[in-house]
C-alpha cells in the first residue's frame, strides 16, 4: 500500500486525537502569555483602571473584570478544544 493511503485514514485520526489535548492547553497557556493579548485587553483595561480609582476610589474591580475576561476566552477555547476532540474518530 503507498504511505499516503495508509497515512490519511490511519495514521492520521491517531495522532491527531493524541494531539487535540496537549494542544489545547499549550493554545491557552500561549493566550495567557501572548502580548497582543495583552495589548487588546490588558491596555484596555489598564488605561480606563487609573480613571476609575481617581474618580470612584474603585480599586479592585478593573483588575477582577481584567482577570473575568482572560478566564472568559480560555474557556472558549477549551471548549472549542473539547468539540475539536470529540469528533476525532476513535474517541
Amino acid at each position: 500500500m503507498p504511505r499516503l493511503t495508509i497515512f490519511r485514514p490511519i495514521w492520521l485520526p491517531q495522532a491527531i486525537r493524541n494531539v487535540l489535548p496537549t494542544l489545547g492547553g499549550e493554545t491557552i497557556l500561549q493566550l495567557k502569555a501572548t502580548p497582543l493579548v495583552a495589548t487588546i485587553t490588558v491596555v484596555e483595561i489598564y488605561s480606563v483602571s487609573p480613571r476609575v480609582r481617581s474618580d470612584t476610589f474603585i480599586v479592585y474591580e478593573p483588575l477582577l473584570l481584567l482577570a473575568l475576561v482572560y478566564m472568559v476566552i480560555a474557556g472558549v477555547i477549551a471548549l472549542i478544544f473539547r468539540r475539536f476532540e470529540r469528533q476525532v474518530p476513535g474517541n
